[in-house]
Formats: C-alpha cells, structure tokens, sequence
C-alpha cells in the first residue's frame, strides 16, 4: 500500500483507480465491509484499490468543541490500513479553506481531475462539500453526468445495533471495551512511550510500565484485560516488534486509595520482565476488569491487585 498525501500528489498514471471515500475512524467492522467491497471490485475490473480520506478529523477543523476524540491516531489507521493491500491510501489535509469548497467544486477538483476513478465506493450517509450540503443524490447524479459508476454500501449493524464510530466511542469511553471490539472487528488499541512514574506498582506488588499517548480516545477509568506489545519500529508501513502480544493487565485512570495522584495509564507484564523505559508500546484492550476503588489501605490495594492478577491470568490461560 503506498501512502500519498493530498489528491495533488496522486499519480495521473494510476490505471483504473476504484475510490472508496470517508472519514474511517476506527477502521470498524461497517468500514471494513466498504474496504472489501473496493477490494473485490478492483479485483474484477483489474483495477487499483484506492481509499481516500481525511486529516484532521473534519470535526476538528470545524467545530473544535464539540470535535470527537479519535479513536485511532492518524499512524495507527495507517498501520492498521495496510493489513488490507490496498493499492493506495491518499490522506487528504483537511482544513479551514478544503471546506469551502461547494459539493460541485468539491466532484470537479477532486473526484475528477485528481482522482480520476472508475467506480466510487462511499457509505449510505456520505456526505462532501461545504456545509456536508452534497448527498448521496447529488453524488448519484454526477457521477452519472461523468460516466463514474457509483457503489452505495448500506447501513451495517451488528444484533439490530448500527456500527458507527460515534456509537463505538460512547461505548468505549463508557468501559464497555468488549462491546466495542465486537462492532470494531478488532481490539481497542492504545500506544505511546514508556516514561518514569511514580515507583509504587513495585511497593504493591505489580511493576508497571507508564506510557505518555498523543491526545486520542481513553476507556473508563479502571482495570482492563490487555495485551502488550514493544514495538522496535514505529514508523506506519514498517512496524517491527520487540515483543508481540504479551498477556497483561492494565490500569486507566487516578488511584483513588492515594489523594492527589495523577491521571495515568499503565500496564502490568503477566510474563514479560524487562526494562523498557522509553520504548513504544501498543496496549489491546480486551475486557474491562473492576472500576477504580479507594481502598482503607495500601495493603487492602495490594491484595485487590494480587486478585486482579490472578484473575488476568486465568482469563490469559496462564
């Protein structure tokens, strides 16, 4: 898959480009239907799978207060896109001026002159322009103007519910992790670097790596049923692993038992054990364990954690 960044650098030598459009946070399991889709087309028409979307998330460009927190950052949707083998991945810069421009410029200097497709592939509620003022209608009738044959992907739902980034985000800042996995299709992921924090897993009994992320979408606060990587490479496209997957358990949130601690994300190896202050690790939530509680003691906190290891470990099958 090669990554291009904005429709100006897309190669004009592309033969039989076959565009599937959207935001796609999250990657989920409704995205994932209309990636399919792309996949089998362009397998038949011998033509090149192509995914065009956003960054920034419009909605952050837009309307920065109401804006959603992300469910991926920009680099794990790429490294997550790739698993796919799409043909290409163009990452169009969304800004202040982009969104002006009306649904027709919008057709004319994007869809047509930079992207050149032969099918368009885009959700049911697809929308594109200034204002989101172009529809799926409009869409049918412009590219019926240009000979472009348009593919609509219905609604997906999953036991009656309909799969949405909006609805997985509320499950998951609810805690409702697996849930949530269940309408993403794959684990909820959360990556960043290994800092020094405050030395007291040690003192309870459970050694813990603290990680700083970028400013993304984090679970309820509590204890969760992870997996843990360390990665060697960070770089999207070229990711490599120290280790992969390890059996964890994992703490969102402030610890209640000590007044004044700081908010902090931080997962304990059931096997792993290791130095591993700054490196990059990536953390698959898996099940929501417990909420946060204020223990009378440190000690009543060092045997609930005891308990919740315990607990992490039967459901590993250590």
């Amino acid at each position: 898959m090669e990554v291009v960044y904005g429709s100006q650098a897309f190669p004009d030598s592309v033969l039989s480009p076959i565009v599937c459009m959207g935001n796609f946070d999250g990657v989920h399991s409704g995205h994932q239907i209309l990636l399919q889709k792309t996949l089998e087309i362009a397998a038949t028409q011998k033509g090149n799978a192509c995914l065009y979307t956003f960054f920034p998330h419009p909605a952050q460009v837009l309307s920065r207060d109401a804006a959603p927190v992300l469910i991926q950052t920009l680099d794990q949707k790429i490294d997550f896109l790739s698993q796919f083998h799409l043909s290409f991945l163009i990452i169009e810069k969304f800004n202040a001026a982009f969104s002006e421009l009306s649904p027709e410029a919008f057709f004319r200097e994007i869809i047509l002159d930079k992207l050149h497709p032969n099918t368009l592939i885009v959700g049911y509620d697809f929308t594109f322009g200034k204002h989101r003022t172009g529809n799926i209608e409009s869409l049918k009738r412009m590219c019926t103007e240009q000979n472009i044959k348009l593919v609509v992907v219905e609604a997906q739902f999953q036991d009656k519910t309909l799969i949405s980034s909006s609805h997985i985000r509320t499950l998951v800042a609810a805690g409702n992790i697996s849930r949530a996995n269940e309408l993403l299709g794959h684990p909820y992921q959360i990556e960043g670097t290994v800092i020094k924090g405050r030395g007291m897993g040690g003192s309870l009994g459970a050694h813990t790596a603290n990680i700083e992320t970028e400013n993304k979408l984090v679970p309820k606060n509590g204890v969760y049923l992870t997996r843990t990587s360390i990665l060697e490479n960070t770089k999207p496209l070229h990711r490599s692993y120290h280790l992969k997957e390890a059996p964890s358990i994992s703490s969102v949130g402030w610890n209640p038992t000590f007044p004044g601690s700081p908010f902090s994300i931080e997962t304990h190896f059931l096997k792993h054990n290791e130095n591993i202050l700054g490196k990059f690790i990536q953390i698959d939530f898996l099940e929501r364990l417990r909420d946060q509680i204020k223990f009378e003691s440190p000690a009543a906190l060092k045997e609930q954690i005891a308990a919740d290891i315990d607990e992490a470990r039967q459901k590993h099958g250590l």
